[in-house]
């Protein structure tokens, strides 16, 4: 059995990771708490693009198809 990560699993924490570094620093988060509604769109539209918010969905449906393991 084999327990190491594919080279398309690693690629997508390495995006994340990145993403997360630059996009939501805990400083960032906290300007976001004391804010009107807490929300910040292109953040979200981000996450979105690099395949976070649908990475659950099959990708038959229009989401990266990918499992808890992912």
């Amino acid at each position: 059995m084999d327990f190491s990560f594919t080279s398309q699993q690693i690629a997508f924490k390495d995006s994340l990771k990145k993403l997360l570094a630059e996009e939501c620093s805990p400083d960032s988060i906290r300007v976001l708490w004391s804010t009107e509604n807490g929300f910040d769109q292109s953040r979200w539209e981000k996450l979105s693009n690099l395949g976070v918010v649908g990475s659950l969905i099959e990708e038959g449906e229009g989401g990266l198809g990918l499992n808890d393991i992912d």
